[in-house]
């Protein structure tokens, strides 16, 4: 495929009077001739057009009319490689015998294959701000390097995301929650930072591993509030099909940048992801405290159905089970919470969620169904957050959670952490704290039998 070169195209029309949407000159008169209105050029198609890598591109078209010439030539300027991703500005000109000048432009980018089915499908790229796309491609694109093994390219691109914006900033919350997205708030903000670590780290090769279990219950006696009074009723459900779908596929990629974070900042524990699924269904009960509606399942009964040659092996868990979220869930003023951390018998991670954690966009933080960049960008957000609960609690000589949450509160931060974001925190501890520790990170979160 070639470099589409676009310039010096000339076009007659005599169709139309309206400019479409982009940006018109102001006229330069020509003060002998009394004609100071500029043309008028409309552009064909969209002013804003979405390419996937490697397709061609013609441009739509334009025409262009004034009021007093019968032609009218239009100059387009810019280029379009359609083989390479990036932004292309095509900028179109036309001046009339009196010297009026008018100007429209067309923006093109051309982008990956998992940003173009999410621009297409879930997003309208062109009505987000630049900052909120440049945050999320640069954490695609940086995290596509990783998967094809190429942290030096996924290293340049987030160093460089971080000189034009820098930690802390607040341009990173440009647009968030816009068009009931999540991409995590700031946008892809801890996911950048994580890789941040993890491309600092370089392909830390591996010394020994982690094994996470995924103890999934297919169903579940469920009981959840019906309206807002709380008053309760029981279902029987079951897991989401998606969460099994392609041999558990979604459950590997949305823990991914979580997996290779905890081996970037343990200096080589890889994080293997085991699933189990339970013989028997379990429960999920409601807990309201007036502000939340917490809904968990019973995940100590669904850590006894493992078989203990599993448990021998386990450093972390997560428990899955079919939500006890109410599908009339926007009547409530309470936040329903489905995840959480707690820790088994012998005091290993255990995550908590819900099926529909990772398929839906809670209510509170967007809407619709999670597309595939919404789960890799936001879900190592959570991931982060609920293990680091996880690990200041096994290093409490630094006094990093005294109080629950207390990175939320600015003022209590150590004098010589940065930033002003929950995941600056967390970075901060790890590099500032935890590298250093006594146990090391990698002895301190080996599990425990």
């Amino acid at each position: 495929m070639r470099t589409l070169s676009v310039a010096a195209v000339a076009a007659m029309a005599f169709l139309g009077l309206n400019s479409c949407s982009g940006e018109d000159s102001s006229p330069t008169p020509n003060p002998t001739s009394g004609d100071t209105t500029a043309p008028v050029i409309t552009l064909q198609g969209e002013d804003g057009i979405l390419l996937l890598v490697g397709d061609d591109f013609t441009d739509p078209g334009f025409t262009a009319i004034d009021n007093v010439d019968a032609t009218v030539e239009v100059t387009v300027s810019g280029d379009v490689d359609p083989d390479t991703i990036g932004n292309y500005l095509l900028t179109y000109e036309a001046t009339d015998s009196a010297g009026n000048t008018a100007t429209e432009r067309r923006q093109v980018d051309v982008v990956g294959e998992s940003l173009f089915d999410f621009y297409s499908n879930r997003a309208d790229r062109f009505e987000l701000t630049e900052t909120y796309t440049k945050s999320l491609d640069t954490f695609i694109y940086a995290s596509d390097d990783l998967r094809a093994g190429d942290f030096a390219s996924a290293k340049e691109r987030v160093d460089n995301i971080f000189l034009e914006q820098p930690v802390g900033s607040s341009v990173w919350r440009s647009f968030v929650g816009a068009q009931g997205l999540n991409v995590g708030d700031p946008t892809a903000y801890y996911a950048l930072r994580m890789l941040q670590q993890i491309t600092a780290a370089g392909d830390v090769p591996t010394r020994e591993t982690l094994v996470m279990t995924a103890v999934i219950a297919p169903c579940a006696s469920v009981s959840r509030p019906t309206d807002p009074s709380l008053a309760s009723e029981t279902v029987d459900l079951t897991v989401d099909p998606r969460i099994s779908a392609n041999d558990y596929a979604l459950l590997y990629e949305v823990t991914e940048t979580f997996r290779i974070w905890v081996k970037a900042i343990t200096g080589g524990s890889e994080v293997e992801l085991r699933i189990y699924e339970t013989p028997d269904c379990t429960r999920v009960d409601f807990f309201p405290n007036g502000t939340n509606i917490f809904s968990y399942p019973d995940s100590t009964t669904m850590i006894n159905d493992v078989p203990q040659s599993i448990k021998d092996q386990t450093d972390m868990w997560w428990a899955i089970a079919p939500s006890g979220v109410p599908e009339n869930d926007e009547d409530f003023s309470q936040i329903f919470v489905t995840g959480g951390m707690g820790t088994d018998e012998f005091g290993n991670a255990l995550f908590i969620s819900d099926d529909a954690w990772f398929i839906e966009v809670p209510k509170h933080l967007g809407s619709g169904d999670y597309s595939e960049v919404e789960q890799r960008a936001y879900l190592p957000q959570w991931f982060q957050h609920e293990y680091m609960h996880h690990v200041y609690d096994n290093w409490p000589q630094f006094e990093l959670e005294v109080t629950l949450h207390q990175w939320f509160d600015r003022s209590t931060w150590p004098s010589d952490f940065v930033g002003d974001y929950e995941s600056d925190y967390y970075y901060d501890s790890v590099e500032k704290r935890l590298k250093d520790a006594n146990p090391s990170l990698a002895e301190g979160l080996r599990g425990r039998r």
